[in-house]
């Protein structure tokens, strides 16, 4: 599986991609990533990015205060807390 593809220059196509083609890309999978994806993945680091559940479910939580009312409406959350015992 290629990740990105390569397409010959065009006439007035400054970097030999395709217009409408991104420079960047997530790829989300809830399974996670085989081992030829992830390591394309790595060859073009600064290009690609892969998350997992993992990764979603973290972003979600980093960021969920920030989301609009209507977007939290959609993914209702409640915040618990928990007291951690000491060692």
């Amino acid at each position: 599986m290629r990740l990105l593809s390569r397409s010959p220059p065009r006439h007035g196509d400054r970097r030999g991609e395709r217009p409408d083609e991104a420079e960047h890309g997530l790829l989300v999978s809830w399974a996670g990533f085989n081992t030829a994806v992830t390591r394309e993945a790595r060859q073009l680091f600064f290009k690609v990015r892969l998350w997992d559940a993992g990764n979603v479910v973290n972003a979600l939580q980093a960021n969920y205060d920030k989301l609009s009312k209507e977007l939290q409406a959609e993914i209702p959350l409640k915040r618990t807390w928990i007291l951690v015992e000491d060692d």
